[in-house]
């Protein structure tokens, strides 16, 4: 006789849940919870408030939990992310889920290679959740980061459709969960609708941009441009405006700094310094930036 494992989770402070499930489904749920990167209370925790409703139709306050309710609640949760995400907006819920079904869901720990330079690809790969970072090795050993992805970006598009191999590493920055697509599925998919069609082109074109403006940055020959360059591109992607200055949503090191201008970390961290001293910029204790409008209002068009 199957022993029941039973996780108690408050709803209400007068109220609570009890889900109930036996040994097997218990280690197969935990074995899924962690594929996804989710604790195991957590991931059951989202099943059992997904299915209050239910509970409360059948005036029962114990859930029998099973592998497929814990999975509808999950994917649930992961198609909020992929409405997220600029190829697949203005898709219907149903063909969401349907995209979603052609997906495989991987997590990442921080440090964790998703891709190296010059492998073989089959994938589209988004970022559903965390940050990862593109980044090259010269001849001579050296970083050079060319993107940082968040929550709602791709990569891999290329070398899918051209066939060739990667052109760069990508590394998580932080614990991520990414989804991957099959090249079939994905030219299946923008075959199907026209809408991920053109934003997929728009995208194309976005890429190319930035492969612009990277080369723009590293073409400036004075450190402090240079630096001040990067960072005014970075404010149109991940910028906020706040108060009295512009923030860069990102916590970067001064060797990723470096690493993204072809500078040293010595002399980022001496052009960061001047400019905090001068008051141009402001470093908050989350390590972001924030850039005081006027030193950039000759540059910054967000």
């Amino acid at each position: 006789m199957n022993k029941h494992n039973d996780i108690k989770e408050k709803k209400k402070r007068s109220k609570s849940i009890i889900v109930r499930f036996n040994d097997d489904e218990y280690h197969r749920i935990k074995q899924i919870a962690k594929e996804n990167g989710l604790e195991t209370a957590v991931y059951i925790r989202k099943a059992a408030f997904e299915f209050t409703e239910f509970k409360d139709k059948h005036k029962k306050n114990v859930i029998n939990m099973s592998v497929s309710l814990c999975k509808r609640a999950y994917n649930a949760d992961i198609l909020e992310d992929i409405k997220n995400i600029e190829i697949f907006r203005s898709l219907s819920d149903e063909e969401l889920l349907d995209i979603l079904d052609k997906m495989l869901i991987k997590s990442f720990e921080k440090g964790d290679t998703i891709l190296s330079q010059e492998e073989s690809n089959e994938f589209i790969y988004i970022v559903l959740k965390g940050q990862v970072k593109i980044f090259i090795i010269t001849e001579y050993g050296k970083e050079v980061i060319l993107a940082i992805h968040k929550e709602g970006s791709s990569f891999g598009e290329l070398s899918v459709f051209d066939g060739d191999t990667t052109s760069a590493t990508i590394v998580a920055r932080e614990k991520s969960i990414i989804a991957l697509l099959g090249k079939d599925e994905f030219k299946s998919i923008i075959d199907s609708y026209k809408t991920v069609n053109a934003n997929f082109l728009k995208m194309l074109c976005s890429i190319i941009r930035n492969a612009t403006d990277k080369i723009e940055v590293l073409s400036q020959g004075n450190a402090a441009q240079r630096i001040k360059l990067l960072f005014t591109l970075l404010l149109k992607k991940h910028g906020k405006e706040l108060d009295n200055c512009v923030n860069v949503q990102l916590r970067l090191t001064h060797q990723e700094i470096a690493d993204m201008s072809a500078l040293t970390r010595e002399t980022v961290t001496k052009t960061l310094n001047k400019w905090l001293n001068d008051g141009e910029i402001t470093i908050f204790n989350d390590h972001t930036i924030c850039f005081h409008p006027e030193f950039l209002k000759d540059d910054l068009i967000l």
